[in-house]
């Protein structure tokens, strides 16, 4: 119970505080004992590594940290700050997270939750990733060392990865494995720099069993990162340790990448993941309908199917776009919507997403720059996180789309957004009236 409520508190205070902060005075601290008062009251410990600490957390973090226990709990909590010792590693402290976006739920893999193998549709496109993944998780550090995934934004690389992490946390208990994305190894590097933790920054990659880093192409032309990385991957391949990788191009195709680096990458085995093929877009659109919880014709699955182009991302948006409008009206998703939402034009698309922006930035009452910033603030995140759903959802959007919309944020960092969504509007009546009232909106 108290690992999960923790993991529950940490997911929530990595989204309001910065990465450097968030690590400074969180990675040294636990929970402690939740006492029961009564019905409405919790006393709740929370344990730090030295006096300092704990002077630290409850000058600048005390309310932060009651107000997301008391959301997660439904209590009132009085919070009692204590210096003591650590317990032994559970195996959620060998799960490190560089990604401040994904989530830890209790009794739950800290991984995105939807991308699993069961989840993942395996065709001609792909095959010889999934293959390659599952070959590797049997024999780490020795079997394919590194492995690299390329192929278009879309096709599912993510989704590999976190469904061979999320595989390999519940099956090997003492595991340490470390994902993040290109962006977030530049930025924590760049933050261990400045705060003087480098030490300890390179502890914790070099110390892993199982490196994921997604979207490697973000290290190009930037020397002193690569420079980093390059040791750490050395570190890692002489002691053994497994290392994937992925990209949006081939290695040798990433303009700005030192030819050492591209050499290393090519040690091992380079997969390219392609574009669904029509046979697979139809498993796809069985697979997609059936979680949002409705069926379509046949004839409209094999009309999206052959309509569509790309990526699995696009045929996901499409099917989106003929749920919710289905939904709105009250109707069950028959060839008549799929075709309406085919035959949207190009510029209503294009103006789609600007609509989408300004609707949600008047009903929150926020500027543009405000909606766009990197504010971590309840009150600008929540409506930043609601206008990538919709962007994805009724504009089609792709992720990289909207991430370059929001200050060129990754697309991890826009899955997050949306998943947030998702799980707020299925536990809270009142995200979901406000989706209900935005998307109303949206259709006028």
């Amino acid at each position: 119970m108290e690992k999960g409520l923790w993991a529950a508190i940490l997911s929530q205070l990595q989204l309001e505080i910065s990465p450097a902060a968030f690590r400074t005075w969180f990675s040294n601290c636990q929970l402690g004992s939740v006492d029961f008062i009564n019905s409405n009251t919790n006393q709740v410990q929370i344990i730090c590594n030295n006096n300092f600490s704990r002077e630290q957390l409850e000058k600048r973090y005390f309310n932060l940290i009651s107000r997301a226990l008391n959301e997660k709990t439904g209590k009132e909590n009085i919070l009692v700050f204590k210096v003591g010792t650590k317990d032994k590693k559970s195996k959620e402290d060998n799960v490190v997270f560089f990604d401040s976006l994904l989530q830890k739920e209790e009794k739950a893999s800290p991984f995105f939750k939807n991308f699993t193998f069961e989840n993942l549709i395996v065709g001609n496109s792909n095959q010889l990733a999934v293959s390659s993944a599952e070959a590797v998780m049997e024999n780490l550090g020795s079997t394919y060392n590194p492995l690299f995934f390329f192929g278009q934004s879309g096709v599912g690389k993510t989704h590999l990865l976190h469904a061979l992490a999320q595989k390999l946390w519940i099956q090997k208990k003492d595991l340490k494995i470390v994902y993040l994305t290109g962006e977030h190894f530049t930025n924590n590097f760049i933050d261990a720099l400045t705060s003087r933790q480098i030490k300890k920054f390179r502890e914790e990659l070099r110390e892993v069993d199982l490196l994921l880093v997604d979207d490697i192409q973000f290290l190009a032309a930037k020397e002193n990162t690569q420079e980093e990385f390059f040791h750490t991957f050395n570190e890692l391949c002489l002691s053994s340790k497994q290392i994937i990788l992925t990209s949006d191009k081939h290695p040798t195709k990433i303009g700005g990448l030192e030819e050492r680096l591209v050499s290393r990458f090519l040690g091992g085995l380079t997969v390219e993941i392609k574009s669904p093929d029509l046979e697979m877009k139809m498993k796809l659109i069985e697979k997609k309908t059936q979680a949002l919880g409705f069926m379509l014709p046949q004839a409209a699955a094999s009309l999206i199917a052959q309509k569509t182009n790309g990526s699995v991302r696009e045929l996901e948006g499409v099917i989106f776009k003929i749920f919710s409008s289905a939904k709105l009206l009250n109707q069950h998703p028959s060839i008549k919507i799929v075709r309406e939402t085919l035959s949207q034009d190009e510029t209503q698309v294009k103006i789609a997403p600007k609509f989408i922006l300004s609707t949600i930035q008047n009903y929150y009452k926020l500027k543009t720059i405000d909606l766009v910033s990197s504010s971590r603030k309840k009150d600008v995140l929540l409506p930043r996180q609601i206008a990538m759903y919709f962007l994805r959802e009724m504009a089609a959007l792709s992720l990289d789309s909207i991430g370059k919309t929001f200050g060129n944020r990754d697309h991890s960092t826009v899955i997050h957004a949306i998943e947030k969504v998702k799980f707020l509007s299925q536990k809270d009546p009142q995200i979901e009236k406000t989706l209900n009232i935005l998307r109303a909106k949206l259709l006028n």
